[in-house]
């Protein structure tokens, strides 16, 4: 398989977002291709 490159912009989180999960954004990785930004 190729490598795949990937430009992400994050839009600061509002404040029910803060309040839900804290300031910083998350990644989770699901399997070696997957990935959740949050």
């Amino acid at each position: 398989m190729s490598k795949v490159t990937v430009c992400v912009r994050f839009r600061p989180s509002n404040s029910r977002e803060k309040a839900e999960r804290g300031e910083s954004p998350s990644i989770q990785e699901i399997d070696q291709e997957t990935f959740i930004f949050k």
